[in-house]
């Protein structure tokens, strides 16, 4: 049950999410990257030199097993997604921004993720008397196939159909959603007895990575002095996550079910997060409001 899961229906499910994320996209979305460079830059800086390198010094801490601390390094390494694209409108934060972050380092994602996998796994799990392998091209196809080619069909079906592509994108997002929670579910099921044992202690890992994520969000946007609503979409890339490809490298292309924990938790504790944020940002708004207003 678990290679039909894991082989076929998890790679499906993450297929469907690249092309749904594909029908919500368009060219002008990565045109806007020239209309608000600064933000993009740090942004992508931010998420794919920072904080991978704070998902390893957080796994060091925190002293995890070998397959659990690179499975924090997978976290630390993803990109934003629709979640992040949805709390930032709900938070009035900008909109376009997110997008376009999330579009390009969802682009550059299939890039840099085999060589950080490989270099957790390599510190890791170098000296365990099972190692685990990730040649590059071994990686890099099905990356594109299940990744950027989804995204590009996708947004090729948005190009040509308009109409049915937004009618239909919110039903396969959701469709999607169901099958790579199903799986989430049953992987949980069956590492049980990891999840009981480690669960407060990756729970706290996972909790004090995404606070610490959130906290460099909040620096790089002071420091580079960005505009609110740039902020608080550059706090929720950092704090939502899509990780559904990197779930498909740990429990697929590595074959370690213990190492997609800490991105099943991972999903919760972001929106949490994320939620928090979004609650103190509305309302540090309306009283910015109030004061302005006669």
């Amino acid at each position: 049950m678990y290679s039909v899961l894991a082989g076929i229906a998890l790679p499906i499910g993450l297929f469907l999410i690249m092309f749904g994320m594909g029908l919500s996209l368009v060219i002008a979305d990565f045109q806007r990257v020239m209309a608000v460079k600064k933000p993009v830059f740090v942004g992508c800086f931010s998420m794919l030199i920072l904080l991978p390198g704070l998902g390893f010094a957080v796994a060091h801490l925190f002293e995890l097993s070998p397959a659990l601390s690179v499975g924090l390094i997978l976290v630390a390494t993803c990109p934003g997604g629709m979640f992040s694209n949805l709390m930032t409108d709900y938070g009035k934060g900008h909109l376009a921004l997110s997008i376009t972050l999330t579009a390009i380092i969802s682009c550059v994602y299939i890039f840099t993720i085999p060589g950080w996998t490989s270099l957790s796994v390599g510190a890791f799990m170098g000296k365990t008397p099972a190692v685990i392998g990730l040649p590059f091209l071994q990686t890099f196809v099905p990356l594109c196939l299940f990744v950027l080619l989804p995204i590009l069909l996708g947004m090729v079906v948005r190009h040509r159909i308009e109409a049915w592509a937004l009618m239909h994108a919110a039903k396969v997002k959701n469709i999607a959603a169901i099958i790579v929670i199903a799986i989430m579910v049953y992987i949980a099921t069956v590492q049980e007895a990891e999840t009981v044992e480690n669960l407060p202690r990756i729970v706290a890992a996972v909790l004090t990575l995404n606070i610490l994520s959130v906290v460099i969000a909040v620096i790089v946007g002071r420091l580079f002095s960005l505009e609110r609503q740039d902020r608080l979409a550059l706090i929720m890339e950092h704090a939502v996550r899509q990780e559904g490809t990197a779930i498909y490298i740990a429990a697929t292309l590595l074959g370690n079910v213990e190492m997609a924990l800490p991105l099943m938790l991972n999903s919760l504790v972001g929106l949490c997060i994320a939620g928090l944020f979004i609650l103190m940002f509305r309302r540090r708004g309306a009283a910015r409001r109030s004061r302005v207003s006669p």
